[in-house]
């Protein structure tokens, strides 16, 4: 990490200070008993380079305290942003402590940004990525506590993962994407032919672009699928809600056919003629306990 100025955001009033007991001459500790008597020192991190573009093949973001963003842009470079947050006795100990939690690794078939350490008292790590969309690499990227965005990107095998927070994929592409969160809504405005979204609590909203197969589940949150009437797509849908209202509004659902009726909860499942005989159909799973289920064009 790069030597940029460290400054205090919360300062330990000094009459509650008691003796700090650090690891090394680092100041990095791992006890939460030194660490809250400790300030906490924040910074801002640029680094970026040209990336062996036939050589980088995957891209792996991790935090615990913070977001991740990943974004595609029209140059052949990478740049990222870290905002960075540590406990410390002074600036010089949270840089020391800084460089020693985060791990980033830029070698043949992998591009790693790992800031899972920073976990203790409020200390955290953000990460924003651009990476050249003319390329396109697998994708993990994944936080404990803070939402998960991806951009504007072409991407492979993509996963996105947050604990607490939002997941948002607009105005790129992806071969296939798992989108997967406790608590927060999960938002898919982009290409993918192979989508499987799952919150807990929290919506999840759709727009199906092509064809493909996509699946959706959320335990308390509504469920919204928008597909343009212009793809002119078969579908075969299987939808489920437990206390909920399901509602579907395609030009073409009345010619529908239904199987196996649903009695009680309000549950579709339905497929258009000649569903067996196209490449341009989707099939589309989605349940919720908790929710309604709104299918529109």
């Amino acid at each position: 990490m790069s030597s940029e100025e460290y400054e205090v955001v919360d300062s330990i009033p000094e009459d509650t200070v008691t003796d700090t007991a650090m690891d090394d001459e680092s100041g990095d500790s791992n006890n939460w008993h030194d660490l809250v008597n400790l300030d906490l020192y924040q910074s801002e991190h640029e680094m970026g380079g040209a990336l062996l573009l036939s050589e980088i093949n995957r891209i792996r973001l991790y935090t615990s305290n913070g977001s991740v963003s990943v974004i595609g842009w029209d140059r052949s470079d990478f740049r990222a942003t870290l905002w960075v947050k540590v406990r410390a006795a002074d600036a010089d100990q949270a840089r020391a402590r800084a460089r020693r939690l985060f791990k980033f690794q830029l070698e043949p078939g992998l591009l790693l940004m790992d800031g899972t350490a920073f976990r203790k008292f409020n200390e955290s790590l953000a990460i924003e990525l651009y990476l050249p969309q003319e390329v396109c690499f697998d994708l993990e990227a994944r936080s404990s506590n803070g939402a998960v965005t991806l951009f504007d990107a072409n991407t492979g095998n993509t996963s996105l993962k947050s604990s607490n927070g939002g997941l948002r994929f607009r105005d790129g592409s992806a071969t296939s994407l798992e989108m997967i969160t406790s608590n927060g809504s999960i938002e898919c405005q982009g290409k993918t032919e192979d989508l499987h979204a799952t919150t807990t609590n929290g919506s999840l909203s759709l727009t199906i672009s092509g064809k493909g197969r996509f699946e959706m589940s959320s335990v308390n949150g509504a469920i919204t699928v928008e597909v343009p009437a212009a793809q002119g797509l078969a579908h075969d849908l299987d939808l489920r809600s437990s206390m909920g209202r399901v509602s579907v509004e395609l030009p073409d659902y009345h010619n529908s056919v239904s199987f196996s009726p649903f009695k009680g909860n309000p549950q579709v499942q339905t497929r258009s003629p000649g569903f067996d005989h196209t490449d341009a159909k989707y099939t589309l799973r989605a349940k919720t306990n908790l929710g309604s289920i709104t299918i529109l064009s």
